[in-house]
């Protein structure tokens, strides 16, 4: 379906809500897109022949997308892409194949034989593209749950932010791109005093600078005080390094951060005409109006964090200065259960989860029929420290909806916590029943069932990796399944040759390492065992499995003296070590000294 049949059959489906700004200039509503948070994700309820479901927004698509095994789970069928047709990211290049989803409901209207690609690397579900909301002028007002396509008639010159009363308003130009296919949202603005050109994202859960535009910035990744932090991957299948430095200033239009953390990464994306990607951190802290009719970009500041939202686990708390960006949000506060639980989501995501309780909490008292809000509430209890808390949300929330597997993982996890081996292997069992073959959500259910029945996580594992032979992920998958065969003592030569793969693909990491050491110890091979172990513990010298298995490694190779120092230094970095692989015949110095454990097979949670 074309953007232009798109348009034409919203103003059919949809009404048309009149917003007023001046005489002669009309502004309309056209349709409205209720936006919950999921973490740093804009998620969306569609229905897909039939089936209701979430997808993300995503501004810095061309075109809307999905994984292959989202496609799958949907039971779309595919086929090729018009002749040529690639996608790419930050992980380079991909092929793509294309499915239709005859019938996609959204925002109340239905709309027949909406195309989507699909490929890429599996971020864990479909994005709305540009096709869809680039159509109209849009309306960003995630830190309260909406998004609205817009119509602007005989508006001229006329301010657009009519949400804003009194705040101060930002006005930048809205920059074309280089090609017309394409249909970006770019604008321009500073980094240091020096211009740099911007593309808002809302499908990037954080702000990033380029290293192209940081080097051109004169920012130097060497320096004292820049901290590497993790690998960032996109469409393709690399992952790229990032940093986190500290600039100066970050202005847009009239509006500036001063002492601001942001993200550096490295790599390049052909046809990417930005130096910054602004993400969703960047949205949440303000409402952004895009209006093509006028070739203009809207911005007032809601309040709170901005890029030092996706930091500050890194760096400790920043502390900025904000000039001319006029403080909190003034916005009604809303009126329906389903507001609150939307402005509830997006105050998580910013981090306010005193806020996040009170909304959703006040969403519950309005309607306590929707699993959703507990679920929701139990993420914000969470955050905030109250375990109990979370946990009795899980299980009202488990009451309502007893068929949802990623609660069932979530009470299957805190369960695990609280040594509730039992409760949480029935909760396992049952999420196991209900997820999507091959999905990479399952990858959570894969860590609790390593914890109970490591082979279990084998069967998991297998049709993940069989659905992701191109995804930046792969190698870390393919460590998971060496690890989980390792500790179950099963397949021994399929776990070495996965771990060798993960290596291959990714470089020695120490988790790869760690995992092809125990494969080495259920083996007797006590030499390469501890030759991997030491590769590990050079690179991360804290890692507490490391020390404690190699220990056993040199216990059992006649080195008790060596051996001992190794565990009871992992006993002081971790105090539950000996108890974590005890289940699998791996517990403590007796256990080497018989030495028969080795051979036994994992103990099996009853």
């Amino acid at each position: 379906m074309t953007r232009l049949q798109i348009a034409a059959r919203l103003l059919l489906l949809v009404a048309v809500v009149a917003v007023p700004v001046q005489a002669k200039c009309e502004l309309g509503r056209v349709a409205r897109l209720p936006v919950t948070m999921e973490g740093l994700r804009a998620s969306v309820p569609v229905t897909v022949n039939g089936t209701p479901t979430q997808f993300w927004l995503d501004s810095g698509a061309f075109f809307s997308i999905m994984p292959k095994a989202r496609a799958d789970a949907l039971g779309l069928p595919l086929r090729a892409p018009p002749e040529g047709l690639f996608i790419i990211g930050f992980g380079g290049s991909a092929d793509v194949r294309v499915a239709t989803i005859r019938s996609f409901g959204i925002a109340g209207a239905t709309l027949n034989n909406v195309e989507f690609l699909v490929g890429g690397s599996d971020s864990g579900n479909g994005f709305i593209g540009l096709n869809l909301l680039g159509v109209y002028d849009t309306d960003y007002d995630l830190a309260n749950g909406t998004v609205d396509l817009m119509r602007a008639k005989g508006c001229g010159d006329a301010n657009l932010a009519h949400w804003a009363g009194d705040k101060p308003v930002t006005v930048i130009d809205l920059v074309p791109g280089n090609s017309a296919t394409f249909n970006h949202l770019y604008g321009r603005g500073q980094i240091n005093g020096k211009d740099v050109r911007l593309v808002f994202d809302t499908g990037a859960s954080a702000t990033v600078l380029t290293r192209g535009g940081a080097e051109r910035l004169g920012i130097d990744l060497s320096a004292p005080g820049v901290l590497a932090s993790a690998e960032m991957g996109g469409v393709g299948r690399k992952s790229h390094q990032s940093w986190i430095v500290k600039l100066a200033t970050f202005s847009i239009g009239g509006e500036e951060i001063r002492n601001t953390p942001i993200r550096v990464v490295d790599g390049a994306v052909a046809g990417l005409q930005a130096d910054v990607i602004l993400g969703a951190d960047f949205f949440l802290a303000h409402h952004i109006f895009v209006v093509r009719s006028q070739k203009r970009i809207y911005l007032t500041y809601n309040g709170g964090p901005v890029f030092s939202l996706t930091t500050e686990g890194e760096t400790g708390k920043a502390v900025t200065r904000a000039e001319n960006m006029g403080g909190d949000d003034t916005t009604a506060a809303p009126v329906d259960a389903a507001g609150f639980a939307r402005r509830g989501a997006a105050r998580l995501a910013r981090g306010d989860t005193k806020g996040a309780v009170a909304d959703l909490s006040h969403a519950i008292a309005l309607d306590p029929k929707q699993a959703a809000y507990y679920r929701d509430r139990a993420k914000a209890h969470a955050a905030a420290g109250d375990a109990a808390a979370a946990a009795q949300d899980i299980d009202a929330a488990l009451a309502l909806a007893p068929d949802d597997a990623p609660l069932r993982i979530a009470r299957a996890t805190m369960r695990l916590g609280h040594g509730d081996r039992a409760g949480a292997l029935e909760d396992a069992n049952a999420a196991e029943r209900l997820v999507p073959r091959g999905a990479l959500d399952n990858i959570a259910l894969v860590f609790v069932f390593e914890k109970l029945a490591p082979a279990r996580s084998v069967a998991l594992l297998d049709p993940m990796i069989a659905l992701h032979p191109g995804d930046p992920g792969l190698g870390k998958l393919l460590n998971s399944r060496c690890w989980a065969r390792g500790l179950a003592n099963i397949e021994l030569d399929k776990a070495l040759a996965d771990c060798d793969a993960a290596i291959r693909r990714d470089g020695p990491r120490p988790q790869s390492l760690d995992s092809r050491a125990l494969v080495h110890l259920r083996q007797r091979d006590y030499a390469a065992a501890i030759a991997d172990y030491d590769a590990a513990l050079k690179l991360a010298p804290d890692l507490a499995s490391s020390l404690y298995l190699r220990g056993w490694a040199t216990r059992a190779a006649g080195d008790a003296t060596r051996g001992s120092a190794d565990m009871a230094a992992a006993r002081k970095l971790n105090p539950g070590i000996v108890e974590r692989f005890e289940p699998y015949g791996l517990g403590g110095e007796r256990a080497v000294q018989s030495g028969a454990t080795l051979d036994s097979p994992t103990k099996r949670p009853r």
